[in-house]
């Protein structure tokens, strides 16, 4: 992936600032002792750091690292027999919520605050005529309290994993049969199978669930167990897609659609699953992956389908992944073969060769800015999770904040090459253009986020709270009299302990958003260097 703000090449002597337009495809493949199978729409749960999934056979909830794959828990947390789960999802305290049979009906709570010695908690028991393996849970913005629904008994339940019960007792009885639901503030979006439309819950109260209303759809909608429903960052319009293959938009305070014909997607099969980045929704059927431009949601519009080139199948959870800026996204295939298949958002095209697995793909994630990718693969003999870097691009970095004008007139510039990585000791240099010839200087950095604060003639382009420094460096190259030096300092290798100084572990911290800024000596005049200022992510 090119770099998103121009190349500096040649700073000083063998100094160069460029990204590489190639990324190498990796991958590293989590396995679980054995037996240890995953069902078809068994999802991970992401956990900064670290992530938990859900194997049955043995019936186990295990815990690895997001950077190496490496079990946490080599034993894991055996589920109360019989168990049946095959999703687990975050809540506030170290707790995962994990719907199934425990064995009767039921949402397992695990401790997982240490995640090398994974505890249960305990079970919230409900009534024996549910049924709700395979739904999911929505936690509200307190982590306390979570929403499921069941499908035997069209109820809604509200949970509280702080103290292991019922919110509401009796749950709120739907008018139709639930499947996949979505949380906007204190309304909930539930798809209702039965009559092809949105039932939406007022959850504001989770003692006291209420019915808010239905969003009627066009006669002849009908849905299948995988429509997930994905809010815009508004937090009220939301979207659906149909088995029609039709995308729709939707209001949930005022419980009306906003584009009532929706818009028709893809050729083939049946409509899927639904993923958002921004104003881009990218929209799954089981004949492939096309990307809507939700912009102006009454008036939702196609961008591009993918080109497959022939025939595709997609199973069990299988929403698309996008790149951390939203030029790209993969989708998982599961026939002709298995592989991660990478496209495109603004032409449809594929890029590069298809990435392939060893067995059926189902559910993936990304890692945020990272662009690395987690994904589920289930079947025999290849039950494991891989960890794929390259398919999205690199990680994202990039520039911001303006540099401080030097003494010869110019403006530094700062720049990088390679990837930032929390296992790597080197391989991520970070540089900057215009320095004086033999002038020291500090690569200034910090966790807190950017700033652009009057410092000495110039700005400081890094929040002040927790800001660090680098050992001090000697600016390379260069002419006496001029600015054409540069300073440069591996990142990978002072963040490991290979560059003297004292790093903190933040960087280290895989997701950490990290802020850079050059600061060196210049002439007595001007005083200080200061180049413009570089975001970078840890990655793996």
């Amino acid at each position: 992936m090119k770099s998103r703000w121009p190349s500096i090449l040649a700073l000083a002597g063998a100094v160069t600032l460029a990204c590489a337009d190639a990324v190498a495809q990796t991958a590293t493949v989590v396995s679980f002792p054995q037996p240890a199978n995953f069902y078809q729409n068994t999802t991970v749960a992401l956990d900064g750091a670290n992530a938990y999934v859900l194997s049955f056979d043995n019936d186990v909830l295990w815990s690895f690292t997001l950077d190496t794959g490496a079990l946490l828990d080599p034993d894991g947390l055996a589920l109360p027999a019989p168990a049946t789960a095959s999703d687990a999802f975050r809540f506030a305290g170290g707790r995962l919520a994990i719907p199934g049979w425990f064995p009767t009906q039921g949402v397992l709570v695990a401790d997982v605050s240490d995640p090398t010695d994974l505890k249960l908690v305990g079970v919230i028991s409900l009534p024996n005529t549910t049924n709700i393996q395979g739904q999911n849970i929505e936690a509200d913005t307190s982590g306390r309290f979570g929403f499921v629904a069941s499908f035997p008994n069209d109820t809604l339940y509200s949970i509280d994993v702080a103290h292991l019960t019922l919110a509401d007792p009796n749950g709120l009885a739907l008018p139709g049969n639930p499947d996949r639901i979505a949380l906007a503030g204190d309304r909930l979006a539930i798809v209702d199978t039965t009559n092809g439309r949105l039932m939406v819950a007022d959850v504001g109260d989770p003692f006291d669930l209420k019915l808010a209303g239905t969003i009627a759809l066009p006669a002849g909608t009908t849905f299948g167990s995988n429509d997930d429903i994905v809010f815009a960052a508004d937090g009220v319009t939301g979207f659906v897609s149909s088995n029609q293959r039709v995308l729709y938009s939707f209001d949930v305070q005022t419980l009306s659609l906003v584009d009532p014909n929706g818009v028709a997607f893809g050729s083939t099969g049946f409509g899927d699953d639904v993923a958002i980045h921004g104003d881009t929704l990218a929209c799954v059927s089981s004949g492939g992956l096309t990307f809507v431009d939700a912009s102006t949601p009454s008036n939702l519009t196609v961008i591009a389908n993918a080109a497959f080139g022939g025939t595709v199948g997609v199973q069990g959870d299988s929403r698309a992944c996008f790149s951390s800026d939203g030029s790209l996204a993969a989708v998982p295939i599961v026939f002709p073969a298995d592989q991660v298949r990478v496209f495109e958002v603004a032409t449809g095209n594929p890029i590069g060769a298809p990435f392939a697995v060893d067995d059926q793909p189902n559910f993936m994630a990304t890692l945020g800015a990272t662009n690395r990718l987690v994904l589920v693969c289930s079947g025999i003999p290849g039950d494991d999770v891989w960890l794929i870097d390259g398919l999205l691009g690199s990680p994202e970095i990039t520039s911001y904040c303006t540099a401080k004008t030097s003494s010869c007139g110019g403006l530094p510039a700062i720049g990088y090459s390679g990837i930032p990585s929390a296992s790597a000791s080197q391989g991520f240099e970070i540089a900057a253009s215009g320095a004086r010839p033999t002038k020291s200087g500090l690569l200034l950095h910090g966790p807190n986020g950017p700033a652009a604060l009057p410092f000495q003639g110039g700005l400081l382009c890094i929040a002040p709270q927790g800001l660090r420094r680098s050992p001090a460096v000697l600016a390379i190259g260069g002419t006496p009299g001029l600015c054409d030096a540069a300073f440069a300092l591996d990142m990978n290798a002072f963040a490991s302990g290979h560059a003297g100084g004292n790093p903190q572990p933040f960087l280290l911290a895989l997701g950490q958003d990290v802020y850079t800024q050059w600061w060196g000596r210049d002439t007595v005049a001007n005083g200080s260097y200061l180049s413009d200022g570089l975001w970078y992510v840890v990655s793996p």
